[in-house]
């Protein structure tokens, strides 16, 4: 196991360092394809399910749970909700007491980077639409602000 492990850590090194020779010469499409693989190795994951190690928490085993578990891409975990998140990863903890906590513990992280990192590409969606920008950014800023606060217990500042 250790040789595959050491292997898996040698391809991806290379693979990294490919990356970034193709970023010196400026060719986008193999370094993207590259980056895609690299991620492959460090994870151990499809090309399908590599979009979804891109969120805080997920690596390899809980990227194929989820893979597995229809849950595709970061917007459709954040679609499935933290209960979803939870019930797809406890399937793994095969009874153990102390995974299903930190399953739980990890599901609620999960569902609340996947919804601050929405929100932010909402932000800078709305920046794109000129005028009325400011207006689209404020409430989904305030939007940001009244859930931080919820979760936090603090009532909300008018």
């Amino acid at each position: 196991p250790s040789q595959v492990k050491d292997l898996q850590e040698h391809a991806g090194r290379f693979a990294n360092m490919v990356c970034a020779f193709c970023e010196r010469l400026d060719d986008a499409v193999l370094r993207s394809t590259l980056a895609t693989f690299r991620a492959r190795l460090e994870f151990g994951v499809r090309a399908e399910a590599v979009a979804l190690t891109a969120i805080k928490y997920i690596k390899g085993f809980r990227a194929r749970m989820l893979y597995r578990a229809g849950v595709k891409s970061p917007e459709e975990v954040l679609a499935a909700g933290e209960a979803r998140i939870f019930e797809v990863l406890i399937a793994g903890c095969q009874g153990n007491p102390k995974k299903a906590a930190a399953e739980k513990k990890a599901a609620r992280e999960i569902f609340r980077v996947s919804r601050a990192s929405s929100l932010r590409r909402a932000v800078e969606l709305c920046s794109s639409f000129g005028r009325h920008s400011d207006l689209l950014a404020g409430v989904l800023s305030r939007a940001a602000e009244a859930t931080a606060c919820r979760r936090a217990g603090r009532p909300l500042c008018v």
